[in-house]
């Protein structure tokens, strides 16, 4: 086998088991790593979702120094499909704020207009009080989004489909599984 072949290999196969990866086989918190599926495990959404937690994957996990970025989807029982919770870690403060989301989304567009209309739900989203130094909610494609920052240095991202039981048990869900990722981060 090729060397070529070899490293699409070990790249195919990496893939697969993170995306095969469950809340107990998340290895232990490490310094300088974030691991999303620890810092709100999948007992912590059961119990704030009011739904028994089938699954918790690790979507992805990179760090660099101390930057570190890590997402994990919780699916669910019930009404709501699912809980993804996306952490962001910063070497340097950040500016942050929904206006500065907004505009990342709209200059990031690859053309295919998604980013734009990203920046358009943010811009029509609100600004919440409770959840972190600043966090706003919106709303796009039958998800609701919670953003939160810590100290301009940490940023969670919470999103789960508007269920049966309405948007606004998704934005407490939201509003609670941001709250306990900022209290740990």
């Amino acid at each position: 086998m090729r060397n070529y072949d070899r490293r699409i290999l070990a790249g195919m196969v990496t893939l697969l088991l993170a995306a095969c990866s469950t809340e107990s086989d998340v290895s232990e918190k490490s310094s300088g790593k974030l691991h999303a599926c620890e810092i709100v495990a999948g007992s912590e959404v059961s119990r704030i979702a009011g739904a028994e937690v089938v699954a918790s994957n690790v979507d992805v996990e990179y760090s660099a120094g101390k930057e570190a970025f890590s997402q994990c989807t919780h699916t669910l029982e019930g009404p709501r499909p699912r809980v993804t919770v996306q952490l962001r870690t910063f070497e340097s403060s950040k500016t942050m704020s929904r206006q500065v989301d907004a505009d990342k989304e709209r200059t990031s567009d690859d053309g295919s207009g998604y980013g734009i209309k990203f920046a358009e739900a943010i811009e029509a989203g609100i600004d919440i009080g409770g959840v972190g130094d600043t966090a706003y909610i919106f709303e796009m494609f039958g998800t609701q989004y919670l953003v939160a920052y810590k100290n301009a240095r940490a940023e969670v991202r919470v999103w789960t489909p508007i269920g049966k039981d309405g948007k606004e048990r998704a934005v407490e869900i939201g509003k609670a599984v941001a709250t306990e990722a900022l209290r740990q981060l």
